[in-house]
């Protein structure tokens, strides 16, 4: 997989935000928990496939295999994400196609080019592993947001979250990015090409009110945020 890096760097100052409608449908991934070996992927309504085999999954149904019980989680969820119900599963393993890891994404219209966005989700590492040990994804990562352009192949990353160890708990995680065009493909990834099995689960977008702040202000360190460091690389 070929990569590319664009040096950028971008400040913005804003206190937090409205209430403004959300734009991504499905954010909590509901759906059927159905993805037996020999089965279809049961990618949620509202969302498609990227790259891989992602999984809709559930604290019961590790991988969300319903037909092989023997995969299970590495560390037992302590229970569902804030968000409850089913989540989403993404892996990355050398056994998946040019290694690419598993990505879903969604054609999300309605923005503003030039205005401000936050996305926000929750995300674990349970981790995944037959229990013959056959298959074991236990390394740490995060989960990568980016986007494509519509009419494009260039997948641009926005933001990665957290990078997380095995663990039994969800984190919340938020960033804010500036649209560059009316319409994006979001798609939710991974960040590092390390064995692992991550969960995402409640993730919105929406609009938010920006107000530029003082400069005295910002020598104090209040409302700073960091848009940093997007690189690019080609759809497989």
């Amino acid at each position: 997989m070929a990569f590319r890096s664009l040096a950028l760097a971008t400040t913005i100052l804003v206190f937090s935000t409205s209430a403004n409608a959300e734009l991504i449908t499905n954010g909590s991934f509901t759906g059927p928990v159905d993805n037996g070996v020999f089965s279809p992927p049961a990618v949620p309504p509202g969302w498609s496939i990227f790259q891989g085999t992602p999984d809709t999954q559930d604290v019961d149904h590790p991988s969300g295999v319903v037909s092989q019980p023997d995969w299970q989680f590495v560390v037992q969820p302590s229970g569902p994400s804030p968000d409850g119900g089913t989540f989403l599963g993404l892996v990355y393993s050398e056994n998946q196609p040019n290694h690419n890891p598993e990505a879903v994404f969604q054609h999300i219209a309605g923005l503003t080019a030039g205005r401000i966005y936050e996305i926000s989700w929750y995300q674990a590492n349970f981790g995944a592993a037959t229990l013959g040990g056959e298959f074991v994804y236990a390394g740490g990562n995060g989960i990568q947001i980016s986007f494509v352009q519509p009419g494009t192949t260039d997948e641009l990353v926005w933001s990665i979250g957290d990078p997380m160890n095995v663990g039994p708990d969800w984190i919340y995680q938020s960033i804010l990015l500036g649209a560059v065009a009316d319409s994006v493909d979001l798609v939710i990834g991974l960040s590092s090409p390390v064995p692992s099995y991550l969960s995402i689960d409640g993730i919105s977008m929406t609009e938010v009110a920006v107000i530029p702040v003082p400069a005295a202000v910002w020598l104090f360190g209040s409302g700073l945020i960091g848009l940093i460091g997007i690189a690019t690389r080609k759809r497989a």
